[in-house]
């Protein structure tokens, strides 16, 4: 199945943006497809959600504990509980959006509850589990690798610090577990330290890796690479890209060149465009998922460092802005613990022992 590529609106960002994404990079006369659902082939899924237990704990330590504690006192009424849930969201990282769908949405609920009786906290976080949940559940949508076409193409950007290139030697475990042969691409070569932590973890998991001489372009070893994985016969390519934040045409162009490659050499490729943002940058990493938006058909979301942030409620806020995709959680430094996303473990380790 062949799409076009998708055109996207020169929309300039706001000025608050200038410095973390391209204003107007688009890309023409592409033949790839950003992948959002596809007939289920081969799942890569059923991760232990258990393993998720430290970061959400963390997590539920803060704006979920603080919830408990106001809704424990007896004489607090729906309209104040109200007031205190909108300030623990807003500042767990909800977002103004999300917050004033939760607060809504829990009023009406809440409404039917009594003024008293001793199961009236459960029933208040009850409630608010239950809309977190269906807000998560409607981008639970799982990565599925296809049995035709390969080799099935993962792109890998973000910003320089998100975790970016881990998330690429983690990926490249994940589904070397699972049996399937990899290829890499070492494409940010402007950071020598990306190329070199690639090719270690390529060397430790026995696996084919693309590199090229320093300040070669990315779409360059992208193209070799893509070549390797057709010849090598790979189920899978994966693809690290440049992590500087594109402000001028020459990175504008760079982005645009890494997906072309691929559509010229296999046309009829399928193509995840897998954007990592970090969970500790809260707001900021939306406005970053934003511009990435705009200058690619970006198809699903790894949010890293979820072990390392005491906030959470950025997740939420990318769900509802976005619409897109979230396929992998990032919750620690080992190899495993880059976790395929599964909403409904998420929300209830988080609102657990209420």
């Amino acid at each position: 199945m062949i799409f076009d590529f998708l055109k996207l609106n020169r929309k300039k960002p706001k000025d608050i943006a200038k410095d973390v994404i391209p204003e107007d990079a688009i890309v023409k006369d592409d033949k790839i497809t950003a992948i959002q659902d596809s007939p289920p082939t081969l799942d890569a899924s059923k991760v232990d959600s258990s393993n998720q237990l430290q970061s959400i704990n963390k997590i539920n330590k803060s704006f979920v504990g603080r919830l408990r504690q106001v809704i424990g006192m007896e004489d607090k009424s729906l309209d104040s509980l109200a007031v205190t849930m909108e300030e623990e969201l807003l500042m767990a990282d909800f977002g103004v959006t999300m917050t004033n769908k939760v607060i809504a949405k829990w009023r009406d609920a809440a409404s039917f509850i009594g003024k008293e009786g001793d199961d009236k906290g459960q029933k208040v976080m009850k409630i608010l589990e239950q809309i977190l949940e269906d807000t998560l559940t409607e981008v639970n949508h799982k990565l599925i690798i296809p049995e035709e076409n390969r080799p099935f193409c993962l792109m890998v950007m973000g910003v320089n610090g998100s975790g970016k290139t881990t998330s690429v030697a983690k990926l490249s475990y994940y589904y070397k577990q699972k049996g399937l042969k990899l290829q890499l691409a070492a494409g940010d070569t402007y950071r020598a330290a990306a190329v070199e932590q690639l090719e270690h973890w390529a060397n430790k998991l026995q696996i084919s890796i693309t590199t090229g001489d320093a300040k070669v372009e990315s779409a360059a070893v992208i193209y070799k690479g893509m070549q390797e994985a057709i010849n090598n016969q790979a189920d899978i390519y994966i693809m690290d890209t440049s992590g500087r934040m594109p402000n001028n045409n020459p990175l504008k162009e760079q982005l645009r060149k890494c997906i072309q490659v691929i559509g010229k050499l296999s046309p009829d490729q399928k193509c995840e465009i897998l954007l990592v943002l970090d969970a500790s940058h809260g707001q900021s990493a939306i406005m970053q998922a934003k511009l990435f938006c705009e200058a690619v058909p970006v198809s699903g979301i790894a949010l890293t460092k979820l072990d390392g942030v005491a906030k959470g409620g950025v997740i939420f806020a990318l769900a509802e802005e976005l619409k897109l995709p979230i396929r992998f959680i990032g919750v620690g430094e080992k190899e495993t613990d880059l976790l395929e996303f599964d909403a409904r473990s998420y929300v209830r380790e988080l609102m657990s022992e209420y």
